[in-house]
């Protein structure tokens, strides 16, 4: 009898014991939370003025000509190189959403503008814009902004690069951070 009775005693604390435990798992709080969206303006560019590196006549060695976001040019390398004409720096038209961070990606390597007429080439890298500095390609954006793009162009010899109209195309991105 006393083994039925330690039985049933250890049954009826074992089945408290459980009863218990399964009253403070199910012991719970639901809290709601606020979710908020904010979808912003879309970010647009347009360019407004194409980067033009001028007209110019190249004489006895290898040089360079850069035009500075700021819009001004330098001739580097052959002194002989004569520069004609006006010039400008590519200027973009940028809208969208006030007061966040705007990213550019510049194109990476070398830029090739070619003469269709004779197939000869030259490049254009060293890219750089007004509002970027060069280790930080993100600026704080005002809602609208001009972005002005400067580069250089690698020119070679006469006989490199005679005379004729050389065109390319690039890229760049503009996008929210």
């Amino acid at each position: 009898m006393g083994r039925i009775l330690g039985f049933i005693l250890f049954s009826v604390v074992a089945f408290s014991q459980s009863l218990h435990a399964q009253v403070i798992a199910r012991d719970s709080k639901t809290v709601s939370a606020r979710v908020t969206v904010n979808i912003v303006i879309p970010l647009t560019a347009h360019i407004t003025t194409h980067l033009d590196f001028g007209k110019f006549l190249p004489n006895g060695s290898q040089s360079s000509i850069q035009i500075s976001p700021e819009g001004r040019r330098q001739v580097y390398g052959d002194e002989a190189l004569r520069v004609y004409s006006s010039f400008s720096p590519a200027r973009y038209y940028l809208s969208g959403e006030n007061a966040v961070t705007c990213e550019i990606v510049l194109p990476e390597g070398p830029t090739i503008v070619s003469n269709t007429e004779h197939s000869k080439t030259m490049h254009i890298s060293d890219w750089c814009a007004d509002i970027f500095s060069d280790e930080n390609t993100s600026s704080r954006f005002g809602g609208i902004q001009q972005v002005s793009l400067g580069a250089t162009l690698f020119v070679g010899t006469k006989e490199e690069n005679p005379t004729g109209i050389y065109a390319g195309t690039y890229a760049i991105t503009f996008m929210y951070n």
